[in-house]
């Protein structure tokens, strides 16, 4: 009996080790390097960095709050391809909170994000997530409530979806993007914050009035350009270069305003030598700028109802290609005949003469 006693005691030990719960909160008190696959849940506390390097895939499991106690940030892929997967649901999201914000670097085409909230992540003047390269993985569901936007820079995108992004931020900037940020964002709320355009985008731009756009270097349209009701605002020696790489362009500008912010003056709207025929620029306002509007390219288009006067020129065209003075400053606020100028294609004032990205 002793003997089948000691096993029973020795079964009945494990059994209640195994029902027993698992701590799995985690704190780390210093930089913390991830150099092979790891998963987090419960509790994760984090006084410092953590790096996930070359290779690793953390993922982060529904339900786990992570918080950031300072000035510490998670950066994926900083030295090679890494994964994060944050694994949130409906009913257990993901909980990011406090510190200087998530950096996706290098990312794998493994990763995703699905229901995560942050909260008071990045500061009032940066960005709670970044995504720098190859953003080729979904992202649903994201909301972010107070600290910084969301920044996608324009070489990260590839084939990346986001279905779902709710930001009220801190920011007076909400977004950072892609002129064509439409083709991979759906269901976006950012209810009256602005958008800051870093680059045209590679496709069909389609800009609107559910934001004030932020433009601060040149950037480049092409292909299918649709404005409408829309604002933006230029800082200096920024601008629109429409047509201008070599793709066939079709773009319809209407009832949108183009204004300088801050000192200075932008560029203007260029249209490129690949404008073609059937675009149009009807009842805009531009001002503020070195050429209100440039036209390089040879074929005509409707310009009409525009007030292009405040400018220090209102419209420069391409002589001899078909563009006639008389005809535009009758049917748009030019500041008379004088406000059209029409110029050689040699004309280095041109901003469209300026060196392409």
């Amino acid at each position: 009996w002793n003997d089948n006693r000691s096993v029973v005691l020795a079964v009945l030990a494990l059994l209640l080790q195994s029902c027993s719960p698992i701590d799995n909160d985690k704190t780390f008190g210093e930089e913390k390097v991830i150099a092979r696959d790891e998963q987090w849940s419960g509790m994760v506390r984090i006084k410092d960095n953590v790096k996930v390097q070359n290779g690793a895939t953390l993922t982060i499991e529904e339900g786990t709050v992570v918080t950031f106690e300072g000035k510490g940030m998670l950066v994926v892929g900083n030295d090679g391809t890494a994964n994060i997967r944050i694994e949130g649901t409906s009913s257990k999201p993901v909980q990011i909170d406090g510190g200087d914000g998530i950096q996706l670097i290098q990312i794998g085409r493994n990763s995703k994000i699905s229901n995560c909230r942050f909260t008071n992540v990045g500061s009032a003047d940066g960005y709670a997530l970044r995504v720098r390269e190859v953003f080729g993985f979904p992202i649903e569901n994201l909301e972010i409530k107070g600290g910084g936007g969301v920044e996608l820079a324009k070489e990260g995108i590839d084939g990346g979806e986001i279905n779902g992004l709710t930001i009220r931020c801190e920011n007076p900037i909400a977004l950072s993007v892609p002129a064509d940020y439409k083709r991979f964002i759906r269901n976006l709320d950012i209810q009256g914050k602005q958008i800051h355009l870093n680059g045209g985008g590679n496709s069909t731009v389609n800009l609107d009035g559910e934001s004030a756009y932020l433009v601060d270097k040149p950037i480049y349209l092409d292909d299918k350009v649709t404005i409408s009701g829309a604002t933006m605002y230029f800082s200096a020696n920024a601008g629109l270069q429409i047509g201008n790489r070599g793709i066939p362009t079709i773009a319809h500008l209407e009832k949108s305003t183009f204004l300088m912010r801050g000192n200075g003056k932008w560029q203007g709207i260029t249209f490129g030598q690949h404008v073609q025929r059937a675009s149009s620029m009807t009842k805009c306002t531009v001002s503020g700028a070195e050429v209100g509007v440039s036209l390089y390219t040879d074929v005509t288009f409707t310009i009409v109802g525009c007030d292009l006067s405040r400018n220090d020129h209102a419209v420069k065209a391409i002589r001899g290609s078909g563009w006639d003075a008389t005809t535009i400053a009758d049917n748009n606020k030019t500041g008379g005949k004088n406000g059209v100028e029409l110029t050689s294609k040699k004309d280095t004032s041109l901003p469209i003469m300026r060196v392409a990205e």
